[in-house]
């Protein structure tokens, strides 16, 4: 049950609203790797769309919740699949972005973890970030950043187009770089019509190996979180949101502890479900600890909660190169 209220609620900076096809037309997608650029070719309709707009709102967090509790919890295993809702199913989907502090910063290049393979599915965002670069809307504080000295900034963006769904088998991270033609062409499933997603790009802390997480930056965590997790609820009431290990792999955070904290922040802000995808059977324990940790501390105050999540000494890992 959510103990939020308007005291704590993220607030608005900056908004816009652009049609898909001239986003397409005015801001082309620029990729600057070859197979970034071949996904594109693959996938991009052969008629423009223009019927369907983007909106995008860049948010400011406020406080962390008085209390944390819990959602719904769903696990599922892989990447995103972004499935059609059951009929049943009246929630509204939002999908978390494990976003840089620039927003799509390196969707263009060589990298291809979270953040790039959601971008190279949704092309159209990186026209979203070079739009908001060039000041076409202007909102004077809507900027290409999740952060704004040390407060969270989660940008959300309604109703962006899928073109295609990539299996990664083989080409995650690293291996996508010097992957051959064929094996990129034999991983990209086109989709007609395209889906329409809602994405909620929010960044995890970065910190060096070895460094033990303060109490201070447990609570900026859950500041961050809450922030976002919350905007989709503002947005959207009804909510169900996907994520994962966010920040756990270029970044290197650990992934007990930011289970834990998306947990306990999703259900503080209101969230109905969250949906937790591990990408296979050997980070399940990881989760399952971290889904513990947040059924033990539910329902206390978030004072509490860091005060705790400190003590147990988390440190952060080794970014993965990702």
């Amino acid at each position: 049950m959510s103990t939020a209220s308007k005291h704590f609620d993220p607030i608005i900076l900056g908004e816009a609203a652009w049609g898909v096809d001239y986003l397409l037309e005015s801001y082309p997608p620029r990729w600057f790797h070859v197979n970034k650029k071949l996904i594109y070719e693959i996938s991009k309709p052969q008629e423009p769309d223009k019927n369907n707009e983007i909106k995008v709102r860049r948010f400011l967090e406020q406080a962390s919740p008085e209390f944390v509790s819990l959602p719904e919890i769903q696990l599922s295993f892989g990447n995103y699949k972004y499935l059609p809702n059951l009929e049943k199913d009246k929630t509204i989907h939002w999908h978390v972005n494990f976003a840089d502090p620039l927003l799509f910063g390196f969707a263009a290049g060589a990298a291809f973890a979270q953040d790039e393979i959601q971008v190279a599915e949704h092309p159209v965002l990186v026209s979203v970030g070079t739009a908001i670069d060039k000041g076409d809307h202007g909102s004077k504080r809507l900027i290409r950043s999740t952060v704004e000295g040390v407060r969270a900034t989660p940008v959300l963006l309604e109703g962006v187009p899928r073109y295609c769904a990539i299996d990664t088998d083989g080409i995650y991270g690293l291996l996508f770089r010097d992957a051959f033609e064929s094996k990129i062409r034999s991983r990209v499933i086109v989709l007609n019509p395209p889906g329409k997603t809602n994405i909620l790009a929010m960044s995890a802390p970065q910190g060096t190996r070895g460094t033990r997480y303060s109490g201070e930056l447990i609570e900026g965590i859950i500041r961050t979180a809450f922030a976002g997790f919350r905007a989709a609820v503002l947005t959207s009431e009804e909510v169900t949101v996907h994520s994962g290990f966010w920040g756990c792999g270029a970044f290197g955070n650990n992934r007990q502890l930011m289970t834990a904290i998306q947990v306990l922040s999703a259900g503080a802000a209101g969230v109905k479900r969250l949906v937790f995808w591990v990408p296979h059977d050997g980070y399940l324990s990881h989760y399952e600890s971290g889904l513990s940790l947040a059924h033990s501390l539910a329902d206390r105050k978030t004072t509490e909660v860091v005060k705790a999540l400190e003590e147990r000494g988390f440190f952060f890992g080794a970014g993965n190169g990702t």
